[in-house]
């Protein structure tokens, strides 16, 4: 009488699904899967999610109603996204101007950590996010330099080397 639900089952991997699944039989346990075998992949060997949908081993049901996004355009992009139209889903967001793209990378983490400080979200409600670490470490700079400019960091703070054994200065 018991079911054992799976959040996000394509991150589970081959080897940890075979044990619960062992284990799930000896309880005389029912799996629910939940998951979308194009999002999120195990770090494990992995697969098992998708193998077992693709060969019919499982029952499946698509969820086809897109209810988080309230705007109808971007209802649309989920959607698109959702078919592997990443191409026309940034499209529509560029639109909107929630989507800035420009052919000089230097340019593009420095639009970001403007954005990034005149937002008035506090930092816990905002996130910039990089594709390397050389762009992380020039993105927080600059994000640094504009808040402290601005008075929104604390005066006091410490200085520590990173794991690459870069000086990196902390402030509340």
């Amino acid at each position: 009488k018991s079911v054992l639900l799976i959040d996000e089952a394509g991150m589970v991997g081959s080897r940890d699904f075979s044990r619960l699944q062992e284990h799930a039989d000896k309880a005389g346990a029912k799996m629910v899967l939940i998951g979308d075998e194009r999002q999120l992949q195990s770090v494990a060997a992995g697969g098992i999610f998708w193998a077992l949908q693709q060969h019919g081993q499982i029952k499946t049901a698509d969820l086809t109603t897109i209810t988080r996004q309230q705007d109808a355009d971007e209802r649309r992009a989920s959607l698109l996204f959702y078919q592997g139209k990443a191409d026309e889903a940034l499209k529509i967001y560029e639109a909107k101007g929630a989507v800035k793209t420009h052919a000089h990378r230097p340019t593009v983490v420095e639009m970001l950590a403007q954005d990034y400080a005149a937002d008035p979200a506090s930092t816990q409600q905002k996130i910039a996010i990089a594709a390397t670490n050389a762009d992380a470490y020039m993105l927080n700079e600059s994000i640094r330099q504009r808040l402290k400019d601005a008075g929104q960091l604390g005066k006091e703070g410490a200085t520590l080397d990173n794991m690459d054994g870069q000086a990196v200065e902390l402030a509340k």
